[in-house]
């Protein structure tokens, strides 16, 4: 598929099978992109990131509500216990 025809998909009503919230599109994509990175250079993990990490703040700015990313998710679910130096993570909560 090309890039049309995928906005083409993606854009369609019937497409909009989620009915999820800002935070749970952005573990969705996180979900997907992991299962996949490995097969991904590091370029494209980055390009993805920065790609879902624009559709997360245009619907901050669109829609409000932000919240620190370490409140969305209870701790066992595996975040980082300090920064990932390969993309500036997060430290964990204690």
């Amino acid at each position: 598929m090309n890039k049309y025809e995928i906005m083409s998909l993606m854009m369609r009503g019937e497409n909009q099978r989620l009915n999820a919230d800002l935070y749970s599109i952005a573990a969705l994509l996180a979900e997907q992109l992991a299962r996949v990175s490995d097969k991904l250079s590091a370029q494209e993990v980055d390009r993805f990131i920065q790609i879902g990490g624009a559709l997360y703040h245009a619907g901050v700015n669109e829609f409000g509500a932000a919240v620190p990313v370490e409140d969305l998710f209870p701790a066992e679910e595996n975040w980082p216990e300090g920064p990932c130096p390969e993309r500036g993570g997060f430290r964990k909560r204690n």
